[in-house]
């Protein structure tokens, strides 16, 4: 009916909702709603039509009857040179998924006892459905005001966002006015309240920050890196020399002719001399492979 009205265009929504009216009753006259009536009704009247069996084409199997109704209706129709209009599949669709009761309702008592407090993270859940189980029973199906707040009350007892205000509420005399079922549906309100404005708030404060950063998200500093241990030579503790430059994973292999080792004597007989200093120094030079393989 909304959409209807708004797609009319007409501030005269009175004179609409009149038009839908008997598409909506239960045994619907379909002669009548096969006539548009006024000449405003015609345009939005086909309009309907299609929209209405575009959306029972989408439903799929939950329509698949109401789909053979109207193919049906379209065949009766088109021989007469007339097609169908959108009150009456609005009358189908509504006829069929009709409820076999005269007291349609949608909820009743049962559902109350079998709605659970399932945490405060899903507090606004939790009263929504309260809230909507309701205001959709029947009137003399609704509990009194004093059993609808002791139920709540023993479904959110155990929660510890109002564990506060709940020993406050639960301490008071029950001839209290604020001992009372609408004051407890304000307590958990006020609590969401609270939750949605500090989630806002938390919101904002985030936006601003990205601002300020020139629009870049907000994201922790990374830690720094551990330093990489410097390896040691096994027999000294001290740090190993770096490796020698060239292709990695080559053998170091001495460069020259290897001396000899053993107790030769060098010119007129005499013993070949002791390494000088600058000898010692050259060979502390070099690299930790290449000086154990000359000293070897």
């Amino acid at each position: 009916m909304q959409a209807v009205c708004v797609a009319s265009g007409d501030p005269d929504t009175a004179a609409w909702r009149r038009w839908l009216t008997p598409a909506q009753l239960p045994n619907p006259d379909y002669a009548e709603l096969a006539d548009s009536g006024e000449f405003r009704f015609q345009s939005i009247d086909s309009k309907l039509s299609i929209a209405l069996q575009n959306m029972v084409d989408a439903a799929g199997e939950t329509a698949f009857e109401v789909k053979v109704r109207i193919r049906q209706r379209s065949q009766v129709l088109g021989k007469e040179g007339n097609f169908l209009m959108g009150r009456e599949i609005l009358a189908m669709m509504l006829d069929h998924f009709r409820a076999t009761s005269k007291d349609e309702v949608l909820f009743n008592a049962s559902h109350i006892h079998k709605l659970q407090y399932r945490g405060d993270k899903e507090m606004d859940k939790f009263l929504n459905a309260w809230i909507e189980i309701i205001a959709n029973m029947k009137v003399e199906d609704i509990p009194s005001d004093n059993t609808l707040r002791d139920h709540l009350l023993r479904k959110i007892d155990g929660s510890q966002a109002l564990h506060v205000d709940l020993a406050i509420f639960k301490g008071r005399d029950n001839d209290d006015g604020k001992k009372s079922y609408k004051e407890l549906l304000e307590i958990m309100k006020r609590h969401i309240a609270r939750v949605r404005e500090d989630r806002n708030i938390a919101a904002r404060d985030k936006f601003a920050t990205d601002y300020t950063n020139l629009g870049k998200p907000t994201t922790p500093a990374p830690k720094p890196a551990a330093p990489t241990p410097t390896p040691k030579d096994g027999k000294t503790g001290k740090p190993s020399a770096p490796a020698p430059k060239g292709k990695p994973g080559a053998p170091v292999l001495p460069s020259g002719t290897p001396k000899s080792h053993g107790k030769g004597k060098g010119k007129g007989g005499r013993r070949s001399r002791s390494p000088s200093t600058k000898d010692t120094q050259d060979l502390l030079s070099l690299p930790f492979q290449q000086r154990e393989l000359q000293t070897w």
